[in-house]
């Protein structure tokens, strides 16, 4: 669940974000609780989330507003959500390679630095 999640925070900000928007906290939980049936998730964790992505080489800038609020923007972006599905999908579906080569292969490309290729 937490990668799915995370690649749900990337497609998000890669299509709502830029130079010149950026989106908050409150507006993430918002995303995930109505496009992905993700409720009830704390803003500790979405922050965490962020920091793992910006960790895999993401470029995610942080600004604060009123209100000392924080927002965020996916500058710089790689790629689209649905392109990391297409490689995620194809490597894990591979009959050719071990369940090993297949986690060893993804972390290679930065898409999931925790948990097993399972869990997508």
């Amino acid at each position: 669940m937490d990668h799915e999640r995370i690649i749900y925070i990337y497609d998000y900000l890669s299509r709502y974000t830029d130079e010149n928007r950026y989106v908050s906290i409150s507006q993430i939980q918002e995303h995930l609780a109505n496009a992905c049936n993700l409720t009830r998730v704390k803003d500790v964790t979405i922050r965490r989330d962020l920091d793992r992505l910006t960790a895999m080489g993401n470029h995610i800038v942080k600004q604060n507003r009123e209100h000392n609020t924080a927002y965020y923007a996916l500058i710089g972006k790689g790629f689209s959500f649905n392109e990391i599905r297409f490689i995620v999908d194809s490597i894990s579906i591979n009959k050719f390679l071990t369940a090993f080569q297949k986690q060893t292969l993804i972390k290679k490309l930065g898409v999931i630095r925790y948990g097993s290729l399972h869990s997508l």
